[in-house]
């Protein structure tokens, strides 16, 4: 079974590079070299490693993969999200929201009320629009924490819906009769609970069947409806 200081010492050695060698997992993990090659084996196994000799491979939605297991069998939640890098966060999410077929804009910042706003990842696909905060929390995720981060985008996306006309363009939403706009956010693991006055919490690695399964109907979700035209 592979331990929290092996997946730790994957994320650390492939944190610069997507490609790392045995021994140095080894050496970073302080594990016996018998112990590293059989779980790796596993992780090769389970499409969390690539193996080719000496070389480990692992790709962005791997690192993820191997950040979200580490969390489940006990790794320390600071050690493992200090080894991600933020932009993992938002590029994973932008490209399961594009392989679904939303356009994508990151970073996207705008002005309501005189104030200023910034939603990490908006995705669109009429009649919806979601707006993703990517937490990559160094703190663990204490309720309080999850809940102000929820009613926080929930504000974000009521600010936008007054002045959502003005950036349709950005958006892609240009031609638009009408939108419903959802906040969302997206963690690393999975959360407890998974919906907070109608703001979904959403595991990063579940972010595919999230958007499989969504309804811009679903009354427990809480859309923001803004008439377009």
């Amino acid at each position: 079974m592979t331990s929290a200081a092996l997946h730790i010492a994957l994320l650390r050695e492939t944190r610069e590079s997507s490609l790392c060698q045995i021994q140095e997992v080894v050496a970073s993990s302080r594990a016996c070299r018998s112990l590293v090659e059989e779980s790796l084996l596993e992780l090769h196994a389970a499409n969390a490693v690539s193996l080719s000799g000496e070389e480990i491979h692992i790709n962005p939605e791997q690192r993820l993969r191997i950040a979200e297991v580490a969390v489940a069998i006990g790794a320390d939640f600071e050690r493992v999200t200090r080894e991600l890098r933020w932009q993992e966060f938002e590029a994973f999410a932008d490209w399961v929201l594009t392989e679904d077929g939303f356009a994508t804009l990151n970073h996207f910042v705008f002005k309501g009320s005189g104030r200023r706003f910034e939603i990490d990842v908006v995705g669109t696909k009429e009649p919806m629009v979601l707006c993703i905060d990517c937490k990559h929390w160094h703190h663990g995720r204490v309720p309080s924490k999850v809940s102000a981060s929820a009613r926080d985008q929930l504000q974000r996306v009521r600010f936008l819906s007054g002045v959502f006309t003005a950036h349709g363009v950005r958006l892609d939403t240009a031609g638009w009769r009408s939108a419903r706009v959802l906040p969302v956010i997206l963690t690393l693991g999975d959360a407890s609970p998974k919906l907070i006055e109608g703001v979904p919490i959403v595991s990063v690695l579940r972010l595919k069947s999230f958007l499989s399964e969504i309804n811009p109907w679903l009354d427990e979700l809480r859309f923001v409806d803004v008439s377009i035209c």
